[in-house]
């Protein structure tokens, strides 16, 4: 009876170790699989919000806009390119910045990494915003209904989130030029100037100059 008794509390003792360890993973499994679902809806959404800047309509409207308008002040503006002067020029404006708005609402939410972002435009959003910034602000102080402000914010958020990663993507850039020299250099294959250069290179997707 005593040899049972023994055998029962040491069973009990193992079990509560045993049962901590499933525990624990268990909850490792659950978290690698939220951790893979988000990588594939964030892969999902990447495919698809890739779908829409492929297209000649909006690369057309997004050139034209950045290298061929031109404006004063807020009323030529609202002239040359608004909605009762110019309806057409208006729509392409709206393309691209409701484009632009919901990509950044999936940054905020975390749906999409800022990071991917930048690897995949560059500072095309950046460039962008800084082109109709004053346009944005006139709207915001004149037309906007409510809270001023609101109107393109989360455009307006992506593109300092766009720059963060432009400057981390500097600092880790020599890092990866260090590791495709030594890469070029095992493989015996030519070395590139740029990569024997410590200089850091411009901002992916900034203009030549």
């Amino acid at each position: 009876m005593a040899d049972i008794q023994t055998l029962l509390t040491y069973l009990t003792l193992i079990s509560v170790p045993v049962g901590v360890f499933y525990h624990i993973m268990i909850l490792n499994n659950t978290r690698k699989n939220q951790q893979l679902q988000l990588e594939t809806r964030q892969a999902q959404l990447f495919i698809e919000m890739t779908k829409e800047t492929s297209g000649d309509e909006f690369r057309a409207a997004y050139q034209e806009i950045l290298e061929q308008w031109s404006w004063t002040d807020f009323d030529d503006f609202m002239r040359k390119y608004g909605p009762d002067g110019n309806p057409e020029a208006y729509k392409k404006l709206m393309r691209i910045t409701s484009y632009y708005e919901r990509l950044g609402m999936l940054v905020r939410d975390g749906l999409i990494s800022p990071q991917l972002v930048y690897h995949w435009m560059g500072s095309t959003p950046v460039n962008f915003w800084e082109k109709i910034e004053p346009y944005m602000d006139g709207y915001r102080e004149n037309i906007e209904p409510g809270l001023k402000g609101q109107w393109g914010e989360w455009f307006e958020d992506l593109t300092y989130a766009l720059r963060e990663e432009s400057e981390k993507d500097r600092i880790d850039l020599a890092e990866r030029l260090a590791r495709k020299k030594k890469l070029r250099e095992a493989l015996g294959r030519k070395t590139p100037s740029y990569l024997n250069s410590p200089t850091l290179t411009r901002p992916r997707g900034a203009p030549s100059p």
